[in-house]
């Protein structure tokens, strides 16, 4: 008697909201739908926007117009420095 492949197929039924984003990402990139590096490029993007930007009423307004000044002088560096101080401590390093 010959050995003879079989295959099976299974069907479930499954919500999205059951993975997590990198589970997700993983799956596109095992079915070759995206490569390695715009799945890191989607997960950083993600990252950030998920980010909260809690701007309370004491927040220090100074620096944000200090970020506008080195935008007008061309200086982006130093205005992105001053954005990130303004926004808060989850988003120092974030938009260089």
């Amino acid at each position: 008697m010959a050995w003879r492949r079989q295959s099976t197929s299974v069907s479930v039924d499954v919500d999205l909201d059951d993975f997590d984003e990198m589970q997700l990402l993983q799956g596109l990139i095992d079915a070759k739908w995206i490569s390695q590096a715009e799945a890191e490029a989607i997960a950083a993007r993600a990252s950030i926007s998920e980010r909260s930007i809690n701007i309370s009423t004491g927040a220090d307004f100074d620096l944000l117009d200090r970020a506008r000044q080195y935008l007008r002088m061309g200086n982006r560096q130093e205005a992105i420095i001053h954005l990130e101080r303004f926004l808060g401590r989850d988003w120092m390093g974030a938009l260089q």
